[in-house]
């Protein structure tokens, strides 16, 4: 679901060209937020998923198998309207339960998405050489491909940010700007509007728009070992929530309201900290 600001630090990094900060001539997309650029520049984990990816490729095929690389989602160019949202809910809802069970798959060594026609088509035994290949055996201690993606992962977080003194206070002001903007007073009003609405829809635990995903999670996690049959139930249930949740934020005006109140606030932050933030873009953009 859109929400307000959040920073996330935890995929790998594709080589690409350096990327000039936009000048005088060139602005700043209309449908992004002022600090849209910087953080994307650094932040981007679109990018550094393919360039893990493309790892896994090149040592797949080393080992004489296929691999498609997964191609992720294309990052959007601006945030999804109401409308965009409440349809995603309908589909899917927060994705709590698809991301479960993607999960799981991972974890049980099976092999989905782009790459499952190929597999399937492969013998018993060329489908186990393919998985030792893939996520390395019990005697070569699980190194396969994934876990030489996740070396290059780690030698490119950019979590190594948050241990560098020289931004320090750029990192404490980045990660306080989003308690900044729910706590001013339009989004407390825009929330307090929200809940009503929730009340009357689908009553929930959360009082809090952005805390709703984790009350979903939170749910699915007591479930323990669920069954299929407990899965799709679930899955049923977050998909009206969202949905619910998606419907009350149509009616608030949500998407508008909420941007305004960030780009407020994140037009003084840039403008604050432009040095700092050109800086690190520098040091560890992509």
């Amino acid at each position: 679901m859109a929400g307000t600001l959040a920073l996330t630090a935890c995929a790998p990094e594709l080589p690409m060209p350096p990327v000039l900060p936009p000048s005088e001539t060139e602005e700043v997309e209309p449908e992004e937020h002022p600090l849209s650029w910087y953080i994307d520049q650094v932040w981007n984990e679109q990018e550094r998923a393919a360039g893990a990816e493309s790892i896994i490729a090149g040592c797949m095929a080393f080992n004489g198998f296929d691999y498609k690389p997964e191609v992720a989602a294309k990052k959007a160019e601006r945030d999804m309207s109401d409308d965009e949202v409440l349809e995603a809910a309908e589909k899917s809802g927060y994705a709590v339960t698809d991301d479960y069970v993607t999960q799981l798959g991972e974890n049980l060594q099976e092999v989905t998405g782009a790459n499952a026609e190929y597999f399937e088509k492969l013998s018993t035994t060329k489908q186990k050489a393919y998985l030792d290949a893939l996520d390395g055996t019990q005697e070569n201690g699980f190194e396969g491909c994934r876990s030489e993606a996740q070396l290059f992962t780690m030698d490119h977080d950019p979590a190594r940010i948050y241990q560098d003194d020289d931004f320090r206070d750029l990192v404490a002001a980045l990660g306080a700007l989003p308690e900044t903007i729910s706590t001013d007073a339009r989004s407390v009003a825009l929330n307090v509007e929200w809940a009503e609405c929730m009340r009357e829809e689908r009553p929930i635990r959360s009082t809090e728009r952005a805390d709703v995903p984790e009350e979903m999670r939170e749910n699915l996690q007591e479930l323990g070992d669920p069954s299929g049959a407990q899965l799709a139930e679930f899955r049923e249930l977050e998909i009206a929530i969202a949905t619910a949740d998606a419907t009350c934020a149509k009616s608030v005006g949500w998407s508008e309201r909420i941007a305004e109140v960030r780009d407020e606030y994140e037009t003084r932050f840039v403008e604050e900290h432009l040095d700092d933030l050109e800086a690190v873009v520098d040091r560890y953009g992509l």
